[in-house]
């Protein structure tokens, strides 16, 4: 079931009316994604530890690796370029999110 093709939202984790049949465009509370993505964590072996964050380091890694640190800067909305600094992929070991996509 896919109800989400073509749904016009601002954000990655959009709202559901109806028990999950209607796709609404608001964006949900942290605390209902932290239990979204926390619920599928706990159904895979060795992941109960994922949360909303770990996705944004992810994502971040890889938009400082493909597109560098200034916009890496800008997609997560620092004001100070030293924040960003610490999504640095230098510091990753190779090949760690290979599997991830």
């Amino acid at each position: 079931m896919d109800n989400t093709e073509g749904i016009e939202s601002d954000y990655v984790f959009t709202a559901f009316e109806d028990f999950g049949k209607v796709p609404v465009p608001i964006k949900l509370s942290g605390k209902a994604v932290w239990e979204v993505v926390h619920g599928y964590a706990r159904q895979v072996e060795g992941m109960e530890h994922i949360s909303p964050h770990s996705f944004r380091y992810y994502v971040e890694t890889e938009v400082t690796r493909k597109r560098g640190i200034r916009t890496a800067q800008i997609t997560l909305g620092h004001k100070n370029i030293s924040t960003t600094q610490l999504y640095d992929i230098a510091q990753l070991t190779v090949g760690v999110t290979d599997d991830l996509v």
